[in-house]
């Protein structure tokens, strides 16, 4: 797709009062105003609990795997300039073609993203770099409509013309345009729109947020009103540490949490690359610690603990985590007296 095209505009009304039956070209994409007689109006419903209990179990579907379910809500958190447009983006354009994202298989379907921020030409050539071409991905940059009921209808049209199974939000304060993030209310009559949608259309809306201060706390880190964190269905927390490295965790609503997560950049297509987790690299860190230390000779559990630093739980997966590789040998009976000791194999 040619990120100079109509299609880069979506969020231009058609011209003369045109409406969504209008014929247009097959890439491109035409709005039509929203009445106010068109707002929809929730009801209350109930039903007994005994049918409710009785319908049929909806298997979980997956956008990503174990990270972004359709019809989902997630926030994408972090401070400003950690990378989240980045990462946004190298979602966007994996889940268009249908390639796994952050090690994780993904459904590929259409995808429109919303760049609210950051210029239109480096928006291109950011998608230049990654390869991206023919893909149905559809992108605006450039401001959202206010006020922010008629941007997620507008979107709301979008998905349904593009089919789209995500849309990405960069970035969420652009796109509903509060006054004060704190406030529980104000964030809480922004944001239900956007879950209705997601649930209504079954495409997943990822919002991209700026944080002040990010907190590995679960939901906490995504700093403002509680709303914000408990509104969405995933919460995705991105970090840049001081030594440079960036890190990702995921708090679910359905499914289980990601794990801290290191991600790395490749610069040449500026795409984003997941080397292990955090606790995987203090692991393998620490076997290089064990097997460094035992060249000089068989060692007990506690000698090790000692010379490595670590604390017994992690020594000790470490040293079963070498034996069951062959990597290290033990002998004695692990009793007083006799006490395991680790050599390693020739």
């Amino acid at each position: 797709m040619n990120l100079e095209s109509d299609v880069a505009r979506i969020f231009r009304p058609a011209e003369g009062g045109g409406t969504c039956a209008d014929k247009t070209p097959e890439s491109s994409f035409s709005l039509r105003s929203i009445g106010e007689n068109e707002k929809r109006e929730a009801a209350l419903t109930v039903v007994p609990v005994g049918e409710l209990l009785a319908e049929p179990d909806e298997p979980e579907r997956w956008l990503i795997d174990g990270l972004l379910p359709r019809g989902g809500l997630s926030i994408l958190a972090g401070k400003p300039k950690a990378g989240k447009s980045t990462l946004a983006r190298c979602m966007a354009l994996a889940v268009a073609r249908g390639d796994p994202v952050i090690g994780r298989e993904s459904v590929a379907g259409p995808v429109i993203y919303l760049c609210l921020e950051d210029k239109r030409a480096e928006v291109a050539e950011h998608f230049r770099a990654m390869g991206a071409g023919d893909e149905r991905l559809y992108v605006h940059t450039g401001p959202a409509p206010a006020p922010s009921d008629t941007a997620v209808e507008q979107l709301r049209q979008l998905i349904g013309q593009t089919g789209a199974t995500l849309a990405v939000i960069d970035t969420l304060l652009r796109f509903v345009r509060v006054r004060d993030v704190a406030d529980y209310a104000e964030m809480t009559k922004a944001l239900d729109p956007m879950l209705d949608l997601s649930r209504e259309t079954a495409c997943h809306v990822m919002a991209v947020y700026h944080a002040p201060k990010v907190r590995h706390e679960g939901l906490d880190a995504i700093l403002g009103s509680v709303a914000i964190a408990g509104t969405c269905d995933t919460g995705l927390v991105l970090d840049r540490k001081a030594d440079g490295r960036r890190t990702l965790v995921a708090v679910q609503r359905y499914g289980p949490d990601l794990p801290e997560t290191i991600l790395g950049l490749e610069e040449s297509t500026r795409t984003v690359t997941t080397p292990g987790t955090v606790a995987g690299r203090e692991q393998a860190g620490l076997a290089d610690a064990i097997l460094a230390f035992l060249a000089d000779g068989p060692r007990s559990e506690a000698e090790i603990r000692t010379a490595v630093g670590g604390d017994r739980g992690k020594v000790g997966k470490g040293l079963r985590e070498l034996v069951n590789a062959s990597r290290v040998a033990r002998s004695g009976r692990g009793v007083s007296g006799d006490p395991y000791l680790y050599k390693v194999v020739e």
